[in-house]
């Protein structure tokens, strides 16, 4: 059974998007990947289903979408 939602589902994406593009822009490499871990970690958290945060893991690994 697939859970994740693949279909838009933000009211206003733009504003998201803005907001992780300003938090991982001019930091060095190694920090943009320690912020990114640490989002991803959170929202994870926040999902709290393993089988959702590995399908959309699949899927961010993959060429879908």
């Amino acid at each position: 059974m697939k859970d994740l939602i693949l279909t838009p589902n933000k009211t206003d994406p733009d504003t998201v998007y803005d907001a992780l593009t300003k938090l991982l822009s001019a930091r060095e490499d190694a920090e943009n990947l320690k912020r990114a871990a640490k989002l991803i970690f959170l929202l994870a958290n926040h999902i709290g289903k393993d089988a959702i945060v590995l399908e959309a893991m699949s899927y961010a690994a993959s060429e879908q979408l």
